[in-house]
């Protein structure tokens, strides 16, 4: 083997080493499933000042999800209209969504937006009460404010592939995308 070849492989390499490494540190010595954190307070998030979400969040799909820069923040509460309400905090510095699909569940009038493709640029913070994902496409795990999977902290260069959620606010600087809106 070429020694001057050893840097490519290796970078060509590191998204399936990463994968084995997670997937025995979620599987642990047990054999079992990704054990949980319950009540994170080692991860928890400033207030989200200002933000108030509807009383029952868009549930969302993706079949890809992207980030760069990607940090779980922590966990933070978000104000609706009957209290507060504990939620993840995702913050990035951009992400690039494929095939999103997001459904609003309030009791008025309910709205279906479609688009194969969704980037959020600047800023992103994303608030969700629920997330489930495939890291690379091979180990899936659910994501809770109230129980988080080992490992809680997703490296900035993995996508998640399958994703289902329950977002109660986004912010970002810019969004860009090809929108359908529809209502049932």
């Amino acid at each position: 083997m070429d020694p001057k070849s050893w840097p490519d492989r290796t970078l060509s390499m590191l998204p399936a080493v990463l994968a084995v490494l997670i997937a025995a540190s979620a599987v642990g010595p047990t054999g079992g499933r990704a054990g949980a954190v319950e009540a994170p307070e080692a991860v928890t998030a400033a207030p989200a000042a200002g933000v108030r979400t509807g009383l029952k969040p868009p549930t969302i799909t993706a079949s890809v999800f992207a980030p760069v820069g990607f940090a779980l923040a922590g966990v933070t509460t978000v104000d609706t209209a009957q209290g507060s309400r504990r939620v993840l905090v995702l913050t990035m510095r951009k992400a690039h969504l494929r095939d999103y699909r997001l459904s609003t569940r309030d009791d008025g009038a309910n709205l279906k937006l479609t688009t194969t493709d969704l980037t959020l640029d600047g800023d992103v913070r994303i608030y969700l009460t629920r997330l489930h994902g495939c890291i690379e496409g091979l180990i899936c795990l659910d994501f809770a404010p109230d129980a988080l999977p080992l490992p809680p902290v997703i490296p900035p260069f993995v996508f998640m592939t399958d994703v289902r959620a329950e977002q109660a606010f986004v912010h970002a600087d810019r969004l860009t995308t090809d929108i359908v809106l529809t209502s049932p």
